[in-house]
């Protein structure tokens, strides 16, 4: 610990504070604001934002939006392309709701910003409809053949 309680020595001759990463012989900061970037630029590099949306006569349009790994998406999204995924009573009492799913619900953004804007307001997963767990469940209740 450096003499300043508000500092944390990571090493020597470098301390972290409320403004970053100072080192101490030369005074140069690193922002923390520079090492979220960098540490999100490594946390996503191999990642896609996917939002579903689709509609159902009695409100607006349901979406989903989620972060995945790209090979992930890659594989599920062949699975999943085609089949009914059932939602049951998401729009009301009696709507029974089901999407066959088709490549105009999908919307895939790579970009590195809006993934980690997403991120920063959601987390990984936007929490509406969840596509991906629904269809999950179903598979696994033995409702679709491989």
């Amino acid at each position: 610990m450096s003499k300043n309680s508000t500092e944390i020595e990571l090493a020597v001759g470098v301390v972290a504070n409320s403004q970053g990463i100072t080192f101490i012989q030369d005074g140069s900061v690193i922002p923390w604001s520079k090492i979220d970037e960098a540490r999100n630029q490594l946390r996503f590099t191999d990642h896609v934002l996917v939002t579903i949306t689709f509609s159902y006569g009695r409100v607006s349009d349901f979406d989903d939006s989620f972060i995945i790994e790209r090979n992930e998406w890659k594989a599920l999204k062949a699975e999943m392309m085609g089949r009914s995924i059932h939602f049951g009573e998401i729009a009301g009492k009696h709507s029974d709701v089901s999407l066959d799913l088709d490549t105009h619900h999908i919307k895939e953004t790579k970009s590195m910003k809006e993934i980690v804007q997403f991120f920063n307001r959601s987390g990984w997963s936007s929490g509406n409809v969840d596509v991906r767990n629904t269809y999950q469940s179903l598979k696994d209740d033995g409702c679709y053949e491989d």
